[in-house]
């Protein structure tokens, strides 16, 4: 039978599930699976991926985030390698990422959590505590004692010549001849 505790003890059991596979179990219309799936939304008995397949994203409870990793393989190729790549280093550097890779971070929050720290933006594997994500991060960012920073060495400006000041120029020039 079709009712919102029996939508959410399946998603209980199995979660993340699709909404096509709620109704592989329990029966009934998509389009009714959908509304019991966004009420219970709603009151924030479970959660919706950020992964779709198609138009329809998974649906898990709170504390079935691990089980999201089962989703991976239905991933494109490049967001798998960089979810891999975040899961074995736990934190990365925004800006030393591929365009792809900061793409895919973006479009994954489900398993990538940006953090912002000293004016750069860091993304830490989502089972990370937030603890250990501030330890590495401090690893990897450079010691503001051991680095000095590196200073440009500037020609002088020669001062540009707006046309007005050119055109004067020139006239004057033409008066002395």
């Amino acid at each position: 039978m079709l009712t919102k505790e029996n939508v959410l003890r399946i998603v209980q059991e199995q979660g993340p599930l699709l909404p096509i596979q709620i109704k592989k179990v329990l029966g009934g219309d998509t389009l009714l699976i959908g509304a019991i799936l966004s009420e219970l939304t709603d009151a924030k008995q479970i959660r919706v991926s950020a992964i779709k397949f198609g138009t329809s994203p998974a649906y898990y409870i709170p504390g079935q985030e691990k089980n999201l990793e089962r989703l991976v393989p239905y991933l494109n190729s490049h967001q798998q390698k960089t979810i891999h790549l975040l899961k074995m280093e736990k934190v990365l550097e925004d800006k030393k990422q591929s365009t792809e890779s900061r793409i895919a971070l973006r479009q994954l929050p489900d398993f990538s959590i940006s953090i912002e720290m000293k004016e750069k933006t860091y993304w830490k594997w989502h089972r990370l505590s937030d603890a250990e994500a501030l330890r590495l991060v401090q690893q990897k960012a450079p010691k503001s004692s051991k680095t000095k920073p590196k200073l440009k060495k500037e020609k002088p400006r020669k001062k540009k010549l707006t046309q007005r000041k050119k055109a004067r120029k020139q006239l004057r020039h033409k008066k002395r001849l």
